[in-house]
């Protein structure tokens, strides 16, 4: 019934948010404790595999093998929790297409992420085994040759990824804007589809923010001590966010569902937007 779609919609909001901590916490054992405590910029600089000069990567400050390891293990398994929570609020027949092109994007950029934290174990692998050959700041002719190659290609490989992830989040930043659109107040459906995804929810949307923060370059400015962790870390700190609020609001009806009962026992659904 009612009740049972709105409980999903929490149980799959739950996991969104999960899936978002467990990245975060992925990036900050990715990025080792050299790394904290720095600005934003040390991010863009050298510890983002995509920066314009990818030999940067080699003398970049990096995690203990087992910390990389163990943030490259969580990247699938919060991947994972994250194509849950997305499927469970977005993807229901009440949502249509729109709901469709939401889910699917959302699942796009998230696998797209959970494949780039498993591959920047591989930037960390790179990085500590060149500096174990060629210790020192000033790197010679020698030992740079054959890296250099290497850490190009993985670059261009991540780079890849980014473009995945961006992707994934235009299409689904249209169809929940597409959504979201169809529950304006003056349009609004009275339905739990509706009460549940108002036209409101579009302020939270993961895609926008981070296509303004990112690509304007506004993260860049953050200061130290918390700069580069709040930078790397922006995509799940924004989807925490969304999920967060789609779970509140879910909470929300599932309390004015129980509330208004009718005499008779029957449940009658609060139409709100």
């Amino acid at each position: 019934g009612s009740t049972g779609i709105i409980c999903l919609s929490i149980w799959a909001g739950l996991c969104g948010m999960a899936g978002a901590s467990l990245m975060l916490i992925a990036d900050v054992l990715l990025y080792g404790s050299d790394c904290h405590g720095q600005p934003a910029s040390v991010y863009f600089d050298s510890v983002d595999p995509s920066t314009k000069d990818p030999y940067l990567l080699l003398t970049s400050p990096m995690a203990s093998s087992v910390h990389v390891t163990t943030g490259g293990i969580i990247g699938p398994v919060s991947g994972l929790l994250y194509v849950i929570g997305g499927a469970g609020v977005l993807l229901r027949p009440e949502h249509g297409a729109p709901g469709v092109a939401a889910a699917l994007g959302h699942c796009l950029a998230t696998i797209g992420a959970a494949c780039y934290h498993t591959a920047f174990v591989y930037t960390a692998l790179i990085s500590a085994a060149y500096q174990a050959i060629c210790p020192g700041d000033v790197p010679t002719a020698d030992c740079r040759g054959g890296f250099e190659d290497l850490v190009a290609s993985h670059a261009a490989y991540m780079g890849h990824l980014k473009r995945i992830i961006k992707l994934g989040s235009i299409v689904s930043t249209v169809g929940l804007f597409s959504l979201c659109a169809s529950h304006w107040p003056s349009a609004a459906r009275r339905s739990v589809g509706a009460s549940l995804l108002p036209w409101w929810v579009v302020v939270f949307a993961p895609g926008p923010w981070l296509l303004a923060v990112r690509e304007t370059g506004l993260l860049r400015a953050l200061p130290a001590p918390c700069g580069l962790v709040v930078a790397g870390g922006s995509f799940n700190i924004c989807f925490f966010v969304f999920f967060l609020v789609v779970t509140l609001r879910a909470a929300r009806s599932r309390r004015r569902t129980r509330i208004k009962r009718a005499p008779n026992g029957r449940k009658s659904i609060a139409k709100d937007t």
